[in-house]
């Protein structure tokens, strides 16, 4: 019994260098709703084949990215799923396991909301890696890892309803139609200083 024990540890241990596979592969999508100020970071689960207990995966934001609360998602996590999350190395560890087996369909398993309002317009990548899930065949354990991945996420000045910068100089501000504003009126597309702005 004492021999078969570290064997055993060794198996689980190299299982993630074994398990490479098109099935149980975990992506990661984003969704910017076009006007809106918060666009939607997914995790999600593809092709299923075994009984699943558990993923995990490490996200690296730029520094200006913040996600908000993650919540799991009903339609494809049992009520046995938890989701946690917590900050190592820099990056945001996430995990969703479930002490039970089977649980897991294919699609959409956690999703975080990302704001947009405090970023300016340009590119942003968050980057998954580490990503892999626990499975059972035959009553062996098994973990399938994916590569990494990159998402970008692309947001314009229309899309994030960035507020004009304060000006050293003078701030001038039209319509779409050319007429001069005093000031940015809320809710409309405004020309502020050559730059199309939505006010919040």
């Amino acid at each position: 019994m004492k021999r078969t024990l570290p064997t055993l540890l060794l198996f689980l241990l190299a299982a993630p260098l074994w398990a490479q596979s098109p099935d149980n592969r975990l992506t990661l999508s984003v969704v910017t709703p076009p006007g809106s100020h918060e666009a939607v970071l997914t995790l999600s689960l593809d092709n299923p084949t075994v009984a699943l207990t558990a993923v995990e995966a490490y996200l690296t934001l730029p520094d200006d990215v913040s996600l908000g609360q993650g919540t799991l998602d009903a339609a494809h996590c049992a009520a046995s799923h938890a989701l946690t999350e917590g900050v190592v190395g820099g990056r945001l560890f996430v995990s969703v396991a479930s002490p039970a087996l089977g649980t897991f369909t294919g699609g959409a398993l956690c999703s975080w909301p990302v704001d947009l309002a405090s970023l300016t317009a340009g590119d942003y990548t968050i980057t998954a890696t580490g990503l892999f899930a626990v499975g059972v065949v035959d009553g062996a354990v098994t973990t399938y890892t994916t590569d990494d991945l990159q998402v970008t996420l692309t947001i314009s000045d229309v899309d994030t309803g960035i507020r004009p910068a304060a000006s050293q100089g003078t701030l001038r501000v039209y319509t779409l139609q050319g007429l001069q504003l005093g000031e940015p009126v809320k809710g409309q597309v405004n020309i502020v200083n050559g730059k199309k702005v939505l006010p919040l």
